[in-house]
């Protein structure tokens, strides 16, 4: 963590970290959530640190408060008691979130304590909560467009899952389909993978939830319109139709859900159409 030095006068470009108190280049700290003023900025390690060690610095000075100085003098912010171990418990519930605004962190702070919480699993051997994390910092990875970082925690989070005692063919079908998206956002030479985890999620879902659950049509829906940017609008067709009447009948007709898949099938009735004139 990095330490306040009061010896060095902070310049006008300089800002403050939230958790250290040091003053410092705002290039060399980030502004993770929504908070303001004097807490918008901090080092990321602290800020790691500060979720991991219930007796951070920043706990400690907004708990009881900075000592009021002398005039004229300084006085250094309170030393951090030692270093307290969280239990498997509080690893497992740790969260992304700021705890003052609420806020979800963006950047590369959740990324960061993502990788941290997930490494401190594995050391405890927490097998269910490896997996989740894992697929966790996934979706993460994805929404920020790391696919290829992405899809090595979704495949991470399968072999898991395969191999776990408490195997859930609902868990594994949510994986594949979110590894299908991510192949897909990779462009074309990713296709062919795509369509294999689809399917395999498609499969999944239709043993596990039945042929009519709403599930079954997201991914018909969205293995409709791969096949579709593939040229194979026949089967895309097939596919989008009864994902189709799963969603009006589930959803209703006026669902964003309903009308994407309508769209989809009108498009593509349109395309065979005009193909076989």
């Amino acid at each position: 963590m990095t330490k306040p030095s009061p010896l060095i006068p902070p310049t006008r470009d300089d800002v403050v970290c939230r958790v250290c108190l040091a003053a410092d280049a705002k290039t060399k700290l980030i502004s993770p959530c929504l908070c303001d003023g004097k807490r918008k900025y901090a080092h990321l390690q602290c800020l790691l640190e500060s979720h991991t060690n219930p007796s951070s610095p920043t706990q400690v000075s907004l708990k009881k408060g900075l000592p009021k100085p002398l005039k004229g003098q300084f006085v250094p912010p309170p030393a951090p008691e030692p270093k307290v171990a969280l239990s498997n418990a509080q690893w497992e519930q740790l969260s992304c979130k700021c705890s003052t605004c609420n806020a979800e962190y963006v950047g590369d702070a959740p990324v960061a304590l993502l990788k941290m919480k997930l490494e401190a699993l594995k050391e405890r051997k927490r097998g269910g909560a490896v997996v989740h994390t894992t697929a966790e910092l996934a979706d993460l990875l994805q929404k920020q467009g790391n696919y290829v970082e992405a899809v090595s925690h979704y495949k991470a989070a399968l072999s898991l899952n395969e191999t776990s005692d408490s195997q859930s063919g609902i868990e594994l079908a949510d994986l594949n389909h979110k590894l299908a998206c991510c192949y897909k956002k990779m462009g074309h030479r990713h296709f062919a993978v795509a369509e294999s985890h689809f399917r395999r999620a498609l499969q999944l879902r239709l043993k596990d939830l039945g042929p009519g659950h709403a599930d079954v049509a997201t991914c018909k829906h969205h293995l409709a319109m791969l096949l579709h940017t593939v040229h194979r609008a026949d089967e895309a067709l097939e596919l989008a139709e009864t994902a189709l009447e799963i969603r009006q009948a589930k959803l209703g007709p006026d669902h964003n859900a309903s009308k994407l898949t309508h769209e989809l099938v009108t498009r593509l009735k349109k395309e065979i159409r005009m193909k076989s004139m």
